[in-house]
């Protein structure tokens, strides 16, 4: 990919968080936590992701052992 594409997957994957983020806070009873709610959201998506690259990676390196 080129440059200009990856920074337009970039502000569209920002600006797809920062909607969802949003969208939470306003929904959110005290309504003003912004911030706890951001890094709310992204730890719940990082973190299956981390898990599925770390079964990968343990995975290819079984594949690859001669036992």
């Amino acid at each position: 990919m080129k440059w200009i594409e990856w920074t337009i997957a970039i502000g569209l994957v920002l600006l797809g968080l920062s909607c969802l983020t949003m969208s939470a806070t306003m929904m959110a009873p005290s309504g003003g936590q912004y911030w706890s709610n951001f890094v709310q959201i992204c730890t719940l998506i990082v973190m299956p992701l981390v898990i599925i690259g770390l079964i990968l990676i343990i995975l290819k390196r079984k594949k690859g052992d001669p036992k």
